[in-house]
């Protein structure tokens, strides 16, 4: 390890931490050790790469490219084509998804505290165990999704299309939602 990289790695463990920190202490460490050096600072940072690398790798699937000055949490996707895509485990709080077609994509585990997922397709899409609570999904397409032990609590249903979604007894709705009204599947 060369000292020059050690010392920019210690600079930047002293300032508040920010995406955008985030990635440049992830560029710099080039070794294991200097991950685990990081993560004494910054608990969990491996993971949330490891999160950022495969939206990354998901829009680049599609030729799509996000601004790397930007973390995906709090990022637009407005009207974004990405039917199929691979999002597992994403964290996606508070994006603004309004009107993306997410077709058949694996939001397994995600995170979407928050999100507007406003107008959204996501017909088809597996969204098991993911966290949805307080995203607005008024108006979205949710026919045919995968909502098992998924978190819907707070989140905004109306108008949604929940025809032969599938839920189980783990899923959480929010406070007087129905979801056999909304013509969901238990199983």
């Amino acid at each position: 390890m060369k000292n020059e990289v050690v010392n920019k790695l210690r600079q930047l463990l002293c300032k508040p931490d920010t995406p955008a920190l985030r990635g440049e202490v992830c560029a710099l460490c080039t070794e294991p050790i200097l991950l685990a050096y990081a993560e004494e600072s910054i608990p969990g940072l491996g993971q949330w790469w490891d999160r950022q690398q495969k939206i990354s790798q998901a829009l680049a699937r599609h030729k799509l490219r996000y601004d790397e000055d930007y973390d995906y949490y709090e990022c637009r996707f407005s009207k974004l084509n990405l039917p199929g895509a691979d999002l597992v485990g994403a964290d996606l709080s508070q994006a603004y998804l309004y009107g993306a077609n997410l077709t058949g994509a694996d939001l397994s585990v995600a995170f979407l505290r928050a999100a507007d997922l406003y107008a959204t397709y996501l017909s088809g899409a597996d969204m098991t165990g993911a966290d949805l609570s307080g995203a607005d999904l008024r108006w979205s397409e949710l026919r045919r999704v995968d909502l098992y032990a998924t978190y819907l609590s707070g989140a905004d249903l109306t108008g949604a299309k929940m025809r032969d979604a599938r839920y189980n007894k783990h899923t959480v709705f929010p406070e007087g939602f129905d979801p056999l009204e909304a013509g969901m599947v238990q199983s």
